[in-house]
């Protein structure tokens, strides 16, 4: 899981609450970031530095932000692929869908 979907998960939870109290219902469906990228023909790359050296910092401060402790792995990239995801068949299909229509009309 990257760092940025890890901000944006902790944040869904913690303010579900008030998201439902709208009447905004959000849905937590897991994928496989690495294949979604290929199949947008956009496969993952090691970051520029510049890029990587802001990262640090940037991901310091949202963590301060939101009230959590950023503690960058020893290794990195890590595989979380160590347990298979499951996503029901009705999904799969409804984004296979979307995406066939999407290449079809040039949208990434």
């Amino acid at each position: 899981m990257s760092l940025y979907s890890w901000f944006g998960f902790t944040n869904i939870l913690r303010y579900r609450p008030v998201l439902n109290s709208h009447d905004v219902e959000v849905e937590i469906l897991p994928f496989v970031l690495g294949a979604a990228r290929n199949e947008a023909d956009n496969p993952f790359g090691p970051a520029p530095q510049v890029k990587a050296i802001y990262a640090g910092r940037d991901s310091a401060t949202v963590g301060r932000l939101l009230g959590l402790k950023v503690v960058p792995p020893k290794q990195f990239p890590v595989s979380s692929m160590t347990v298979s995801i499951f996503i029901p068949k009705q999904k799969r299909e409804e984004w296979g869908t979307k995406a066939a229509s999407n290449k079809k009309a040039g949208v990434n």
